[in-house]
C-alpha cells in the first residue's frame, strides 16, 4: 500500500508535514488520517516519527531498548515527569525488563517531536556508556592459520619470556583469529534484527567491490598500536592482499560506512585499520592469592581498567617479517562478543558471503 506524503513545511528549526495523508485501507472505503514529523538532515534519527491522529491530538511510538529506559524514567520518575511537563506530552514506557514501544502523545505535533528528540538524546548518551555487544568480523581461524599462530606463540614465549609483561594469557585464542571491522552495541532483539537487515542490505556493495575474483590475503609481519613499543597493549599481524589491490580496504570502509548511519555504531575514523589481533592485554589473567595465602585462583581482567602493557621491542625485531599464511576470505560476520559456537569461534548472529555462490 503506497502512502503519498504531503509537501514539507518548515516551522522554526524542524520540518513538519502539516496536512493529513489519506491512507487507503484496502478493499474498504475507510481511510485513516496519518501525520508525519521528520527530522532535518543535520539531525538524523533512527526512529520512525509517523504520527497518528487521536481524539485528543496525536501520538507516535519509538523503540527504545529496555536497558535504556531507566535513564528516561530517571530517579523516582523525575526525568520523565520533567520532559512531560516541559513538552506538554504524556510518555508511556514499558515496564522494567519488557521490550516494547515507548509511546509519546500530546495535543500538538511540535510538542511530541520535541519530547521524542529529548528521549533520543538521553538514549544516545546512555548507549555510549555501555560496552559493545557485537562486532563485525572476517573469520581467519582456518586450521592452517591456527597452526601457524600456535607456532608463533610457542616461539615468542620461548624467545621473549624475559620481556616485561609477557604472559601466555595475553595471546589471542587460535580458534578466534579474525579481522575486526567495527564494534556494535545491540541492546534488544529488535536491534539485532535491524543489524541483520543492515548487513544483508550490503550484498550489492560487496558485489560491486569484490566482483567475481576471490579476495585473497596474506598475514605477514607484526605491528603495534601504541606510541611506545616498550609499552604495548595490542600486537597485530599485518594484512596484505595477494593481488596488491585495495579491495579489502574499500570493502571494510564501505561496510562500516553503511553501519555508521545507525545508532549501533559510532564511526571514529574514515578508514578502517585492517589488523589480525595476536596479543591483547585485555586478555590477561592473573593469579590471585586466597585469603589463607594457600589457595589461589585465576582472575581474568576485562576491559581497559588496570591494563598492564608489555614490552614488544624484541618481538618486533625478531618477527618483523614473520609469515602467518594466506587464505581466501569467504564471508563477513556479525559476531556476538563473549560467546562461542560449536567450532569455538564467536557465535555468528548473521553473515554475508563475499562471492556469489556457484550454481551447477
Amino acid at each position: 500500500m503506497d502512502i503519498v506524503r504531503p509537501p514539507l513545511v518548515v516551522l522554526g528549526t524542524r520540518v513538519y508535514r502539516k496536512n493529513p495523508v489519506k491512507e487507503d485501507s484496502g478493499s474498504s472505503t475507510e481511510t485513516t488520517e496519518v501525520y508525519y514529523t521528520d527530522f532535518p538532515a543535520d539531525e538524523p534519527s533512527e526512529y520512525d516519527l509517523s504520527m497518528e491522529k487521536t481524539e485528543k491530538g496525536f501520538h507516535t511510538s519509538m523503540h527504545i531498548p529496555s536497558v535504556l529506559c531507566k535513564h528516561i524514567v530517571g530517579k523516582k520518575g523525575e526525568t520523565r515527569r520533567r520532559i512531560e511537563h516541559e513538552t506538554k506530552t504524556q510518555i508511556s514506557i514499558p515496564g522494567p525488563g519488557i521490550e516494547g514501544e515507548t509511546v509519546v502523545s500530546g495535543r500538538e505535533q511540535e510538542w511530541i517531536a520535541s519530547a521524542c528528540t529529548r528521549l533520543e538524546l538521553i538514549s544516545s548518551d546512555a548507549r555510549k556508556r555501555l560496552p559493545a555487544t557485537h562486532f563485525m568480523s572476517v573469520p581467519l581461524a582456518t586450521p592452517a592459520f591456527q597452526e601457524a599462530f600456535c607456532t608463533f606463540q610457542r616461539d615468542v614465549l620461548s624467545n621473549c619470556s624475559e620481556c616485561r609483561g609477557m604472559d601466555s594469557t595475553i595471546f589471542q585464542r587460535p580458534h578466534r583469529l579474525h579481522l575486526t571491522l567495527c564494534v556494535l552495541t545491540l541492546l534488544s532483539p529488535h536491534e539485532v534484527e535491524q543489524a541483520v537487515a543492515h548487513l544483508n542490505a550490503t550484498a550489492p556493495l560487496i558485489r560491486d567491490i569484490v566482483g567475481d575474483e576471490p579476495l585473497s590475503v596474506s598475514i605477514c609481519g607484526v605491528e603495534y598500536m601504541n606510541d611506545d613499543p616498550a609499552m604495548v597493549d595490542i600486537l597485530y599481524g599485518k594484512v596484505h592482499t595477494k593481488d596488491g589491490s585495495d579491495r579489502l580496504q574499500q570493502l571494510a570502509n564501505g561496510l562500516v560506512s553503511h553501519f555508521s548511519n545507525t545508532v549501533f555504531l559510532k564511526k571514529d575514523y574514515e578508514q578502517v585499520k585492517l589488523h589480525l589481533t595476536l596479543l591483547n592485554t585485555t586478555f590477561r589473567k592473573k593469579v590471585v592469592q586466597g585469603a589463607d595465602s594457600k589457595t589461589s585462583k585465576v582472575e581474568e581482567r576485562r576491559g581497559f581498567k588496570d591494563r598492564e602493557s608489555f614490552d614488544a621491542c624484541k618481538i618486533l625485531k625478531l618477527y618483523a617479517e614473520h609469515p602467518f599464511g594466506e587464505m581466501v576470505l569467504n564471508e563477513v560476520h556479525i559476531s556476538e562478543r563473549h560467546t562461542a559456537s560449536a567450532d569455538k569461534y564467536y557465535t555468528c548472529t548473521a553473515s554475508v558471503p563475499l562471492l556469489e555462490p556457484q550454481t551447477e
